[in-house]
């Protein structure tokens, strides 16, 4: 059975909100399915450098996160032996992870805060913990810059797959 794209009302207000919400479902997902392929890559690359590149002697266990496996990877490969191809590879990756991450810990972590958007653009609220008390952000999300962020989570999956490819093909023979 295919999935409907759309909520399916008979209720006029739901129908209203289903169809302006719709995009924001497909964006959204878009983000998940991206970023779960791009961090997956990176969790490759990651496990490699743990087990092949002595990974264990920067770290006392595997990174699970993103910040510290990107601090990972760097002192994994800030090694001369491993030549500058692959740590310019992992700064790049980095960056671009950092770039995107803010975003995409909104669009998931967060919530719209209506169910209405106003000329493409949704409201967003996201409690943050600052120690025994939380913060509200607020962030627009702007469905115009979707295209833009959809090329940037594309070329960052496949960075992130070449990035796992050379890790694997230049680990160090024992």
């Amino acid at each position: 059975m295919a999935p409907n794209n759309r909520i399916k009302s008979d209720k006029p207000l739901m129908k209203n909100i289903s169809e302006d919400l719709s995009d924001l479902y497909t964006a959204v997902g878009f983000v998940v399915v991206q970023w779960g392929q791009a961090e997956q890559s990176l969790d490759l690359a990651v496990s490699t450098l743990y087990q092949n590149y002595h990974g264990a002697s920067y770290a006392k266990r595997m990174p699970k996160m993103l910040a510290p496996k990107l601090e990972f990877i760097k002192k994994c490969l800030d090694v001369p032996a491993y030549g500058p191809s692959l740590l310019e590879l992992a700064a790049k990756l980095s960056d671009d992870f950092e770039c995107l991450s803010e975003i995409r810990h909104v669009l998931i972590h967060g919530t719209i805060s209506e169910v209405t958007q106003r000329d493409g653009v949704y409201s967003y609220i996201k409690l943050n913990v600052q120690k025994d008390t939380h913060e509200v952000q607020e962030f627009q999300f702007d469905l115009k810059q979707f295209p833009a962020l959809s090329d940037k989570l594309v070329e960052l999956g496949a960075a992130s797959v070449e990035f796992a490819r050379l890790v694997w093909d230049h680990r160090p023979s024992e």
